[in-house]
């Protein structure tokens, strides 16, 4: 008897565990930053996010200028104005590496990275365009976009240990112009423009997506970040703008900030369960959140069912040894 009994469960266990478990953000917790007050900080923006590192850029208000900042989770710090910027964003991180774009007074567009101490510029060769624009960094590799000779945009791949461009992967059959937006691994994401729409694409470093549209939700949907198989974006319908998850194979949406009278949110960076962007209050000033999901396990239908065949099973053997 005991030894059906053990049978018994230990077919529910096994039968368990191959059920599927599926995550998506449920619920979640949100952080709202607040820079010291020395900075004096009218507007801040939460553009990427890595770990507990977060980078972005603030203004006072006041005028049309901003100032790139550093976050590692406990410190502030401000990133030093390239000599010569007019404007400067740092758009991308990857553990205390960040890379951005800035324009000179000739309102030329180049682009940048920080490694560690050294800060290297990065323009694209001047015989193949004009205007480098970065947008994020994964380990070794810089991705971005630049003007080419006929006016559109192109994207590029930056090797930063070798110090040479790709421009050649990310050219894509039937893109009139292409704007990547974000690197993990070898996976980007981005736009392009063809065939008299804009599509969404994810190219994995050998594959574009063979069907861009599956990223589409709505009548315009951006893509901003991608972690592992997780893109972070929004869309426009009837009813306004959303923000998005979008795990691989379906699309959840995001929530607004829970700040009374507050009258936006936007997501802009993803790292692991954390994402980050900023919200619009009701004074009108833009503020910065930290978003962290709460991962649900969702036990399927068979796995219930399978705990009621065993708990059955256990009555009807327990029934028996009575009588």
């Amino acid at each position: 008897m005991k030894k059906i009994i053990a049978i018994c469960f230990v077919a529910m266990f096994i039968f368990t565990g191959f059920a599927k478990a599926g995550t998506w953000p449920a619920s979640g917790s949100w952080t709202y930053l607040e820079m010291p007050a020395e900075f004096g900080a009218v507007n801040a923006y939460a553009l990427k996010i890595d770990g507990q590192n977060i980078v972005g850029y603030y203004n006072q208000g006041t005028d049309a200028s901003n100032q790139c900042f550093f976050y590692d989770g406990t410190n502030w710090s401000t990133v030093d104005n390239i000599a010569g910027a007019t404007s400067m964003y740092v758009l991308g991180i990857d553990g205390t590496n960040y890379v951005g774009s800035y324009t000179d007074a000739s309102y030329v567009s180049h682009g940048f990275m920080k490694i560690g101490a050294n800060l290297t510029i990065l323009d694209v060769d001047v015989a193949v365009g004009t205007d480098t624009y970065v947008s994020n960094i994964s380990g070794n590799k810089i991705v971005g976009s630049y003007v080419d000779v006929e006016g559109a945009n192109q994207g590029f791949i930056y090797d930063r240990v070798s110090g040479t461009y790709d421009y050649t992967s990310l050219l894509k059959t039937g893109a009139v112009s292409l704007n990547p937006n974000s690197i993990d691994g070898s996976n980007v994401i981005g736009e392009y423009f063809g065939g008299g729409n804009s599509h969404n694409f994810l190219y994995d470093g050998v594959n574009w997506n063979t069907n861009p549209d599956a990223l589409l939700k709505g009548d315009v949907t951006r893509l901003f970040d991608i972690n592992g198989s997780n893109i972070i974006g929004d869309y426009t319908n009837s009813l306004g703008l959303h923000n998005f998850l979008h795990d691989g194979t379906t699309f959840y949406d995001l929530p607004n900030v829970n700040v009374t009278g507050a009258i936006k949110t936007s997501f802009s960076g993803i790292s692991g369960d954390n994402a980050v962007g900023w919200y619009r209050d009701s004074s009108g000033n833009d503020r910065m959140f930290v978003y962290n999901m709460i991962t649900v396990i969702v036990s399927e239908p068979s796995t219930l069912a399978l705990l009621i065949i065993a708990t059955s099973m256990y009555a009807f053997f327990s029934s028996r040894k009575k009588h």
